[in-house]
């Protein structure tokens, strides 16, 4: 079996642009990743966007909830909770479009 790759998301409020990132992790064609997503204490409700990916059951999700701390505690419990051998940080920038990053 492949390398297990980390993909880990810090995000705060990013319920309406967080598809866009799931889109393109299912299209991946190396299956052999976990996404981490750590919510760094957002308002918005992310978690009930989240719940409904990891009920699709699609990819491996696992998502932190933690109280706001800024975007270096969120990385810093990314990689607590990793077991991937690579760790891959993708960002949702505040204008984020379909761009399809990829794993191998």
């Amino acid at each position: 079996m492949k390398d297990l790759v980390t993909v880990f998301t810090p995000v705060y409020n990013r319920k309406n642009l967080i598809g866009n990132l799931y889109q393109s992790l299912l299209s991946q064609t190396y299956k052999n990743f976990e996404w981490i997503i750590v919510d760094d204490g957002s308002t918005d409700d992310i978690d009930e966007i989240i719940k409904s990916y990891q009920n699709e059951d699609r990819i491996l999700i696992r998502f932190i909830k933690q109280e706001n701390g800024g975007k270096h505690r969120a990385i810093n419990n990314g990689v607590l909770h990793a077991k991937g051998e690579l760790f891959y940080i993708a960002l949702i920038p505040q204008h984020f479009s379909l761009t399809l990053f990829i794993i191998s």
